[in-house]
């Protein structure tokens, strides 16, 4: 009996190593957030219009207003929004996200907390996605942001 118990433990421990051999590598942060961007609502007698959306890394998609972006852990991506004020009046707009931290080690925000466009100007609000090294790797939950009028 006592050589089956051997034999047993010898092809756990076996069985482990060859387990935790193919489980032994570096998985890199992976994620997608899901941006809707609405212009927001005019007051006097034009409207403001979104003219440009630029990102430094990933895609963009017109029709569904997302990016879509893939980073390393460490590293950081950016989304930038083109308005045009067509109000006839100066106008001041913010970013909203509804999760800035949408896991450990992933922060994302607004550049500045609002910005001011005068009538008939173009103004960026810029967005910036940074990864820790340490962040969490996954696929991160939708993310919804907005530029909205004050």
């Amino acid at each position: 009996m006592s050589k089956f118990i051997k034999a047993l433990i010898s092809v756990v421990i076996v069985s482990l190593l060859f387990a935790t051999g193919v489980y032994a590598y570096q998985v890199l942060w992976s994620g997608k957030a899901h941006i809707t961007i609405e212009p927001p609502a005019a007051t006097g007698n034009g409207q403001l219009e979104v003219t440009n959306v630029t990102v430094g890394r990933g895609t963009w998609d017109d029709k569904t207003n997302s990016w879509t972006v893939s980073l390393p852990r460490g590293a950081g991506a950016d989304l930038h929004v083109s308005i045009k004020n067509n109000t006839g009046e100066l106008v001041t707009i913010y970013g909203y996200c509804s999760n800035e931290n949408p896991t450990p080690g992933v922060m994302l925000r607004w550049v500045f907390d609002s910005i001011h466009i005068p009538k008939g100007d173009i103004s960026t609000m810029m967005l910036t996605l940074d990864v820790s090294a340490d962040a969490d790797s996954g696929t991160l939950p939708e993310v919804q942001l907005e530029i909205r009028q004050q």
